[in-house]
Protein backbone atom coordinates (compact mmCIF):
# COMPACT_ATOMS: atom_id res chain seq x y z
CA UNK A 1 0.00 0.00 0.00
CA UNK A 2 1.12 3.55 -0.71
CA UNK A 3 -0.50 4.79 2.49
CA UNK A 4 -2.90 3.64 5.20
CA UNK A 5 -5.49 5.96 6.73
CA UNK A 6 -7.85 5.06 9.54
CA UNK A 7 -10.90 7.20 10.25
CA UNK A 8 -12.14 7.13 13.84
CA UNK A 9 -15.10 9.04 15.23
CA UNK A 10 -14.23 8.47 18.88
CA UNK A 11 -11.39 10.66 20.19
CA UNK A 12 -10.47 7.87 22.64
CA UNK A 13 -10.19 5.23 19.90
CA UNK A 14 -8.35 7.71 17.67
CA UNK A 15 -5.81 8.37 20.45
CA UNK A 16 -5.31 4.62 20.94
CA UNK A 17 -4.82 4.19 17.18
CA UNK A 18 -2.21 6.96 17.12
CA UNK A 19 -0.36 5.37 20.05
CA UNK A 20 -0.41 2.00 18.29
CA UNK A 21 0.96 3.57 15.10
CA UNK A 22 3.80 5.24 17.04
CA UNK A 23 4.65 2.02 18.91
CA UNK A 24 4.56 -0.26 15.87
CA UNK A 25 8.13 -1.25 15.03
CA UNK A 26 8.67 -3.69 12.19
CA UNK A 27 11.72 -3.41 9.98
CA UNK A 28 9.97 -5.34 7.20
CA UNK A 29 6.99 -3.01 6.96
CA UNK A 30 6.46 -1.85 3.36
CA UNK A 31 4.16 1.08 4.03
CA UNK A 32 5.35 3.62 6.56
CA UNK A 33 2.80 6.32 5.72
CA UNK A 34 0.18 5.36 8.33
CA UNK A 35 -2.21 7.82 9.94
CA UNK A 36 -5.39 8.01 11.97
CA UNK A 37 -7.86 10.83 11.44
CA UNK A 38 -10.43 11.77 14.08
CA UNK A 39 -13.59 12.75 12.21
CA UNK A 40 -17.03 11.64 11.12
CA UNK A 41 -16.50 9.03 8.39
CA UNK A 42 -19.60 10.37 6.62
CA UNK A 43 -17.66 13.59 5.90
CA UNK A 44 -14.44 11.90 4.79
CA UNK A 45 -13.19 12.85 1.31
CA UNK A 46 -11.90 9.70 -0.34
CA UNK A 47 -8.61 10.10 -2.23
CA UNK A 48 -8.84 10.08 -6.04
CA UNK A 49 -6.72 6.97 -6.42
CA UNK A 50 -7.29 3.21 -6.28
CA UNK A 51 -8.53 2.27 -2.82
CA UNK A 52 -8.93 -0.64 -0.48
CA UNK A 53 -11.59 0.27 2.08
CA UNK A 54 -11.86 -1.92 5.15
CA UNK A 55 -15.09 -1.59 7.10
CA UNK A 56 -15.30 -3.28 10.48
CA UNK A 57 -18.94 -2.79 11.53
CA UNK A 58 -18.66 0.99 11.20
CA UNK A 59 -22.31 1.79 11.95
CA UNK A 60 -25.15 0.27 13.89
CA UNK A 61 -27.70 2.04 11.68
CA UNK A 62 -28.31 1.04 8.07
CA UNK A 63 -28.99 4.66 6.97
CA UNK A 64 -25.48 5.72 8.04
CA UNK A 65 -23.86 2.90 6.06
CA UNK A 66 -26.01 3.93 3.08
CA UNK A 67 -24.71 7.52 3.39
CA UNK A 68 -21.10 6.36 3.56
CA UNK A 69 -21.49 4.24 0.43
CA UNK A 70 -23.27 7.11 -1.37
CA UNK A 71 -20.32 9.38 -0.53
CA UNK A 72 -17.83 6.79 -1.81
CA UNK A 73 -19.98 6.04 -4.87
CA UNK A 74 -20.13 9.74 -5.79
CA UNK A 75 -16.37 9.95 -5.43
CA UNK A 76 -15.95 6.97 -7.79
CA UNK A 77 -18.35 8.48 -10.34
CA UNK A 78 -16.40 11.77 -10.32
CA UNK A 79 -13.04 10.00 -10.56
CA UNK A 80 -13.44 6.44 -11.88
CA UNK A 81 -10.98 4.04 -10.27
CA UNK A 82 -10.75 0.60 -8.77
CA UNK A 83 -12.12 0.37 -5.26
CA UNK A 84 -12.12 -2.80 -3.22
CA UNK A 85 -14.28 -2.92 -0.09
CA UNK A 86 -13.67 -5.52 2.57
CA UNK A 87 -16.58 -5.62 4.97
CA UNK A 88 -16.45 -7.44 8.25
CA UNK A 89 -19.80 -6.51 9.66
CA UNK A 90 -23.03 -8.35 10.00
CA UNK A 91 -25.79 -6.32 8.38
CA UNK A 92 -23.50 -4.29 6.10
CA UNK A 93 -23.87 -6.80 3.27
CA UNK A 94 -27.48 -5.77 2.57
CA UNK A 95 -26.44 -2.17 1.94
CA UNK A 96 -23.38 -3.20 -0.10
CA UNK A 97 -25.52 -5.46 -2.29
CA UNK A 98 -27.80 -2.50 -3.08
CA UNK A 99 -24.91 -0.35 -4.37
CA UNK A 100 -25.30 -0.52 -8.17
CA UNK A 101 -21.66 0.46 -8.75
CA UNK A 102 -20.31 -2.52 -6.79
CA UNK A 103 -20.13 -6.24 -7.40
CA UNK A 104 -19.58 -8.84 -4.71
CA UNK A 105 -16.57 -10.98 -5.53
CA UNK A 106 -16.18 -13.11 -2.39
CA UNK A 107 -18.13 -13.87 0.73
CA UNK A 108 -17.37 -15.73 3.94
CA UNK A 109 -19.10 -16.39 7.22
CA UNK A 110 -18.89 -12.82 8.55
CA UNK A 111 -17.09 -10.94 5.77
CA UNK A 112 -17.52 -10.01 2.13
CA UNK A 113 -15.37 -8.42 -0.56
CA UNK A 114 -16.75 -6.06 -3.20
CA UNK A 115 -15.16 -4.11 -6.02
CA UNK A 116 -16.16 -1.47 -8.50
CA UNK A 117 -17.81 -2.74 -11.65
CA UNK A 118 -15.52 -3.16 -14.66
CA UNK A 119 -16.98 -0.17 -16.56
CA UNK A 120 -16.44 2.18 -13.61
CA UNK A 121 -12.85 1.36 -12.66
Amino acid sequence: FKRIVGVEYSPRIHQTAEENIRKYKNRNIRCRDIASICMDALEFSFPNEPLVVYLFSPFKRKDLMTKLLANLGNSVKQCPREVIIISSGIGDEEVLNEAEWLQRIRVGWNWAIYKTLAGIA
